[in-house]
């Protein structure tokens, strides 16, 4: 076991990795499901199933004949590992972004222990043997297999599979998150608030940034932070030019959005009076939505961020914040 086969092989686990998202934020549309806060219906489950299980393995193979044909042989050996690797630095990816709640731990392993297995057998019985990396299509029991591939393809794919599992875990992730933050940040927060309404926003938008950089991942931007093009630090991610805490973070961050809150709020109320009408975003849905999306933008201007941030504040005003808001919330199909 060499030590340059080995690093080689890590660097292309890592490689696999970052093809593998890329590809698979592009096959959206193809059904590809990937973790997040927001239910997410899966569309394929056969795609779903195929690419993550074969993905690495169609890699595996390329990669070995290009090696192959390049005369770095030595490269191939236990090429299979590779995608051992990529799984490894999977379930890192996961431990750095504390997404355990979000995982179905079950379907994984099978998805993990399938793949890595077929990886081995692919590299015992094909690429190990130097002239069987290409399927034979001389033969008609290779046709044969390709239709019955075909066939299963399709078949999977009118299969729908029930979401209440997947609901279950994103709720238990969302009430962990807001019970951990309250927890360690309430008295703060609600020294930097007008009222329940502006507190139930700085959670929505606090939960959605710790998703995004978890602990692991703020420590190494605060450490590598002279050097980032990307001056954003803490806990809520505010724009700063030096180094401060989570706890400073999230002070400049609540202001930020009580700001936004209060502008937004005169903004509706001069709106409603043009119309002789009053601007009550507690109990008028509409306008809820209007403060929430204003506040949003005014923190990030992304389109999707202010979507996103609207949804995670219907949620958490749900299960949260049921005194502040009459009548309840509404569902879309879409929410949890």
């Amino acid at each position: 076991m060499y030590l340059d086969v080995i690093a080689v092989q890590i660097a292309l686990a890592l490689v696999l990795f970052l093809l593998l998202n890329w590809m698979g934020r592009h096959a959206e549309g193809s059904g590809y499901v990937s973790i997040g806060i927001f239910m997410q219906r899966d569309e394929a489950p056969a795609f779903n199933l195929m690419f993550r299980i074969f993905g690495p393995i169609v890699y595996t193979i390329l990669v070995s004949s290009a090696l192959y044909f390049g005369g770095l042989d030595n490269y191939v050996d236990q090429i299979w590992r590779v995608v051992l690797f990529y799984y490894f630095g999977r379930l890192l990816y996961i431990a750095a972004f504390h997404q355990w709640l979000l995982v179905n731990w079950g379907r994984e392993a099978f998805l993990w222990i399938t793949s890595i297995g077929l990886a081995w057998a692919s590299y015992v019985y094909m690429i190990s043997k130097k002239g069987t990396l290409l399927p034979d299509a001389g033969h008609f029991t290779s046709e044969l297999w390709v239709l019955i591939a075909l066939f299963v393809y399709s078949t999977l794919n009118n299969i729908r599979f029930s979401q209440e599992a997947t609901k279950r875990r994103k709720n238990r992730y969302l009430y962990v998150a807001y019970s951990d933050n309250r927890l360690q940040y309430q008295q703060e927060i609600e020294k930097l608030v007008p009222d329940r309404l502006a507190e139930s926003i700085v959670y929505s938008i606090l939960i959605y940034e710790n998703f995004n950089r978890p602990p692991l991942i703020r420590a190494v931007e605060r450490v590598l932070f002279p050097f980032l093009p990307r001056k954003t630090l803490g806990l809520m991610q505010v724009v700063t030019d030096r180094r401060i805490s989570d706890i400073e973070s999230l002070g400049l961050g609540a202001r930020r959005i009580s700001n936004a809150y209060t502008e937004a709020c005169s903004e509706g109320e001069r709106r409603e009076e043009l119309k002789g009408a009053k601007f009550d975003p507690r109990q008028n849905e509409n306008h809820r939505g209007f403060l929430v999306s204003k506040v949003a933008a005014a923190y990030n201007k992304d389109d999707s961020y202010v979507s996103e941030i609207r949804e995670l504040h219907q949620i958490i005003v749900q299960e949260f914040y049921k005194d502040a808001v009459s009548p309840p919330v509404r569902y879309s199909d879409t929410l949890l």
